[in-house]
């Protein structure tokens, strides 16, 4: 995954960007049908990524070429994979970034966006939606659905300079809180311990507490042990102390 520290004020020159293969689940024929649902036009979207084959003996890109010849590669602008530092200036010069699936896992293209402050609009079966809410930090669709995807990207090309940048912010925060290593780590350590104990909550271990969780501390052994409570310590040293004997 690309990553930047959000900091790019670099111009942007594009209108929005997808960066996926071009596969029939990735969705560029909702994001084709979109465009013939708009009720006034808006700039060209670039899609970069990989062809790949839609038949036996035609590719992705080949079909979209005909059954959309007005808006492939004339108004959805195509180009092969990028190495990643290519990608990642690219993407800091797109005012949005799209993901256009029709299912997916996550999404990792959809946070290096947010990542850099660029605002996502996404289908709402891609598992990155989720950090998406609708008008702050991007705009989300239903899935399949191009008359409600035309619909946000026409809303996305009338936002004012004000509100694109208060969108950008909120596109940066969303990473910087959301995906935190203290919130992620204490959401992942909840849901093993639910999973594990049958959803019944699991008293926290505090020596790997404080051994695992993110801190700018250096902490030597002693240290960590110095945190601990002194009558576990007293009770294990004793414990140890019997089974030596």
């Amino acid at each position: 995954m690309n990553v930047s520290n959000g900091e790019d004020n670099t111009e942007k020159s594009l209108f929005a960007l997808v960066c996926g293969r071009v596969q029939q689940w990735k969705g560029p024929d909702v994001l084709c049908k979109a465009f013939s649902h708009l009720n006034e036009a808006i700039p060209n979207i670039n899609w970069i990524g990989r062809d790949t084959y839609y038949t036996e003996n035609a590719t992705k890109t080949q079909h979209l070429t005909v059954e959309f010849p007005e808006i492939w590669n004339k108004k959805i602008i195509h180009a092969a994979s990028l190495e990643n530092q290519k990608m990642l200036a690219l993407q800091s010069k797109s005012k949005f970034g799209i993901v256009a699936s029709t299912w997916d896992m996550f999404n990792f293209t959809g946070v290096e966006f947010l990542s850099q402050g660029v605002p996502v609009i996404c289908s709402d079966n891609a598992g990155c939606s989720s950090l998406i809410i609708n008008g702050f930090n991007g705009f989300k669709y239903k899935n399949n659905d191009p008359i409600e995807l035309a619909n946000r990207l026409q809303m996305a090309n009338k936002l004012t300079d004000e509100e694109y940048k208060s969108m950008c912010k909120a596109a940066l925060s969303t990473v910087k809180i959301n995906l935190s290593a203290t919130t992620t780590i204490n959401s992942n350590l909840a849901m093993y311990a639910s999973l594990s104990n049958n959803g019944q909550e699991i008293k926290r271990n505090l020596f790997l507490n404080n051994i695992f969780e993110p801190s700018e501390d250096q902490y030597s052994f002693d240290a960590t042990l110095d945190r601990q409570p002194l009558k576990q310590i007293l009770k294990y040293i004793s414990k140890r102390i019997k089974n030596k004997l």
